[in-house]
């Protein structure tokens, strides 16, 4: 595992680029205006030259042979390029000023040639130090630049898109990143890895196939760099370092610094990474180089001193976290964080495997707001939050600024995630309780607007305030929840993970090479969004036979397939022939994921039946937006209700609970359109069938508010937790359906079972976005 190394303190303000030449030679760039050579003097490293010739910060940095004599260049703000003679320091040896911005990357090229990226839009590739070509074609800055092997080159932007250019001309692009994106690196001769402001890193092929998307990453990721022994090294907005091996990250290292500007390897595999905290780390695998006693000391005082943002402290339920007393206990594995509560403080511990100890790392707390601000899609915001829609799947980004009406924002974050519109008050509250009073900065000519102040320079707070004055009634459900966000070939990779465990393990369940070709096809058509779903010619046969004969507990990737599939209009001869195969919903469900396996009292609810759960009732409410779905959920409705409540009674998970009461929330849209025009919707369903299954699901919805207020009873709890806050808005969003449906008949139902007390009460302890409203159409 990489330990620390070394710690240089020589700049004073953000480090912004680091390269390394050689194993006793690196340079180091920072806002301060500097750039430092420094080399290796026995076992650390000593400032060999600072050099200062940029009016203004010196962003970008790299090495390059030009007829056998080697060069440092440099970037900076003040649009300038450098070339420094590494045997000649005096002054540059070349002054380049073909940028009309910012020159914010620097990279090799191949026979003395080298690149530069600019927030003027555009790329340069310098040869013999005169311009050979100009890549003009991007809309935002290019924030990452490299020449590949067979003289091609590739650029990143801030315009969320990767270009491929030959001899000056763009020859294909790449999507698939939701935000900038900062830096790219080639792996091999025909593929290359990339990382973004949305918090992931991407592998390519050069045909633009996307081969993995590796998550791990709580925020921006601005820099990476490769490993001799082919691993990648992260660094990103969320004080870690990250190693990458076969696409999973195999070693986080926490820093004391917000920002991780820069990383490169040395050829000995060692990491330098350039800091926010105007230092420049060095991680070594190897004995001989690890830091002494001091610097390892030095380096966990620092880190245990760093004070986290309020925003890390607002997300964990401190009411839950371990004392000390946990610290006892040894680590499960090197690098594991844990959060302990001690007193009123949240302290953040990393188990050191060599030391057989805990190492503190940090104090989390709400004394500090945001120290800068935040980027989301080349803008400035005073905060982008992140909004996960779905487990396991990318976070949305939700950005908002104080000047702005809340209600505004989250009606801009509904239309771009294509969700339902019942959650516009939702996500305004949301936002009005995480974005208490925020400084703004002043106005600094030397602004980055990509990645915010250099320093934060408060000036005027603007209070919290409340956009909601009256009571407004609350006016139904518009619209379905689809749940279609996923990643179709990080499951089908799950597949051939698992395939390749049943081999071994059970090789007559295992899919032949030919089945498994089928579900890729299916993969493949899913991940394009273009391809009209319903007119390809495809079997689910595969789908079917790995969800239903695989061993439980490997069956939960073909469900989430399925999920994926159900979200799209496939058609009812593939639904009743292909995926229920000529049966019905109910005997589908069971043969599945066997929901009935907890049917009685003394069941539990395992980790990996209630993956099985989430994935099927998902598909439940992707099936309910088509009319043969909710033909067949008519149908199968009274035994699905049944697992539905036994699921309630035994405390689910947050994803479980979350896909249930979205189920609820599509039925009940689909009763109320069915009860404004029956005919129109489905002339084959009688009003008595209807009548009777929304009874049933008015009763689970209504007895799952029981259940909560219960459990809260018994623990004598008047406070709730925010997926219980959020379940309950959903739950009481669907009384709210029900009570327009049928006021009278409902209002009497609900006062015989003391639902509209319990519903008043909660509005006496909780935020609940929707009481207000629903209270109003009771009155």
């Amino acid at each position: 595992m990489f330990r620390i190394s070394e710690i240089l303190s020589q700049h004073t303000s953000d480090v912004r680029g680091v390269a390394c030449l050689d194993d006793n030679t690196f340079a180091s760039v920072s806002r301060d205006k500097t750039s430092i050579l420094w080399t290796r003097e026995g076992s650390s490293f000593k400032s060999d030259k600072c050099l200062i010739s940029h009016n203004g910060y010196v962003n970008s940095v790299t090495f390059i042979k030009h007829q056998g004599k080697d060069y440092l260049v440099t970037g900076g703000s003040d649009k300038l390029i450098y070339v420094w003679d590494i045997s000649d320091l005096t002054s540059p040896r070349y002054t380049l000023s073909k940028h009309k911005d910012n020159v914010c990357t620097l990279s090799r090229g191949t026979n003395g040639t080298f690149c530069s990226g600019s927030w003027d839009k555009t790329a340069v590739i310098w040869e013999n130090f005169s311009v050979k070509y100009t890549l003009t074609g991007h809309q935002s800055a290019v924030w990452a630049v490299i020449e590949l092997d067979d003289g091609s080159v590739l650029t990143g932007s801030a315009d969320k898109s990767i270009v491929r250019w030959r001899e000056g001309k763009k020859v294909q692009s790449y999507m698939g990143h939701e935000d900038c994106v900062r830096s790219l690196k080639a792996l091999s001769r025909d593929s290359f890895v990339s990382a973004a402001n949305d918090g992931s890193l991407m592998i390519w092929n050069l045909n633009g196939d996307c081969l993995a998307k590796l998550y791990g990453h709580e925020s921006f990721v601005y820099s990476i760099s490769l490993l001799s022994t082919g691993e990648i090294v992260s660094s990103a907005e969320d004080r870690t370092v990250r190693i990458w091996k076969d696409n999973d990250n195999v070693q986080t290292i926490i820093l004391p610094a917000t920002s991780l500007w820069c990383t490169d390897t040395m050829p000995n595999g060692d990491i330098i990474c350039g800091t926010s905290d105007s230092k420049v780390y060095i991680f070594s695998k190897n004995e001989n180089r690890l830091g002494d006693t001091s610097t390892i000391k030095h380096f966990n005082e620092l880190n245990a001193a760093f004070t986290e943002s309020k925003k890390t402290k607002s997300s964990l339920n401190t009411e839950n976290l371990p004392g000390p007393e946990r610290l006892l206990t040894p680590g499960l594995k090197d690098q594991q964080v844990l959060m302990i509560k001690e007193g009123s403080d949240v302290i953040a511990y990393q188990w050191d495997l060599v030391g057989n100890e805990w190492i503190k790392v940090g104090t989390v707390t709400d004394a500090v707001g945001q120290e800068r601000k935040q980027l989301f899609e080349g803008k400035e915001y005073d905060y982008v939050f992140s909004v996960d829609l779905e487990d396991g799947k990318p976070v949305k980004k939700l950005p908002y600024n104080v000047s702005e009406n809340p209600y505004t924002a989250a009606q801009r974050f509904i239309e771009k995630s294509d969700i339902s519109p019942t959650y516009l008050d939702e996500i305004a509250n949301f936002i009005i309780k995480n974005s208490e009073g925020v400084s703004l900065g002043s106005n600094n000519e030397n602004v980055d607007p990509f990645t915010g102040k250099n320093r934060y320079i408060p000036s005027e707070v603007y209070p919290k305030e409340d956009p909601v004055a009256t009571k407004v009634k609350f006016s139904g459900i518009k619209g379905y929840v689809l749940m279609n966000t996923g990643n179709p070939s990080a499951i089908f990779s799950k597949i051939l993970e698992l395939n390749s465990k049943l081999k071994d393990e059970s090789p007559s369940l295992a899919l032949s090479d030919s089945e498994i070709k089928s579900v890729e096809k299916i993969s493949s058509i899913l991940s394009n969004p273009s391809v009209n779903f319903g007119k390809m010619s495809f079997s689910l046969k595969e789908i079917i036979k790995g969800a239903s004969t695989w061993p439980l507990d490997y069956r939960f990737p073909f469900l989430d397939l399925l999920r994926l599939i159900t979200s799209k209009d496939i058609g009812s001869h593939i639904f009743e022939n292909e995926i229920l195969n000529g049966g019905s919903l109910n005997s589908f469900i069971e043969s599945t994921s066997q929901l009935g396996s907890i049917s009685n009292e003394t069941s539990a609810m395992t980790p990996m039946y209630q993956v099985r759960a989430t994935m099927v009732m998902r598909m439940l409410t992707n099936l309910l937006t088509h009319s043969y779905g909710q033909i067949e959920l008519v149908a199968s409705s009274e035994r699905i209700f049944e697992q539905c409540n036994q699921i309630q009674s035994k405390s689910p998970n947050k994803n479980l609970s979350l896909a249930i009461s979205s189920f609820y929330i599509n039925f009940s849209a689909f009763i109320y359109s069915y009860k404004s025009s029956p005919k129109a919707l489905h002339s084959s369903l009688s009003a008595e069938r209807i009548d009777s299954i929304s009874l049933l699901l008015f009763e689970s919805v209504s007895g799952w508010i029981g259940s909560i207020f219960s459990s809260k009873m018994k623990t004598s709890s008047a406070s709730y937790d925010q997926t219980e806050i959020e379940i309950l808005n959903r739950l009481v969003t669907v009384i709210g359906q029900f009570v327009l449906i049928d006021k009278r008949r409902y209002t009497e139902f609900l006062n015989s079972n003391n639902v509209i007390s319990l519903i008043k009460g909660f509005s006496q302890n909780t935020d609940l976005n929707e009481l207000s409203s629903v209270l109003a159409l009771l009155d």
